[in-house]
């Protein structure tokens, strides 16, 4: 009964973990709509998620590989000048 209210707080973390590296690494404004993908992935994950049902865990589990290539896209988005 915990693992959603978990996830959310370490997904919120995430989230203001890589705003600030963006904004430490100087990105552009486009990094931070970019950003909106990946934060939708992880919000996805949350609701969908049924710790109970083993092949979705799984399902979930590996899906995090579109978020970070979601993740690279906007950083690269943030480095383009406009």
């Amino acid at each position: 009964e915990k693992t959603v209210p978990a996830l959310y707080f370490f997904y919120t973390m995430t989230t203001g973990l890589v705003v600030l590296a963006g904004y430490l690494a100087q990105t552009g404004p486009l990094f931070y709509i970019g950003l909106c993908a990946p934060v939708a992935h992880l919000i996805w994950q949350v609701r969908t998620v049924d710790i109970h049902d083993a092949p979705t865990c799984l399902m979930i589990f590996k899906s995090n590989k579109w978020f970070g290539w979601l993740l690279l896209g906007a950083f690269l988005m943030g480095n383009i000048s406009l």
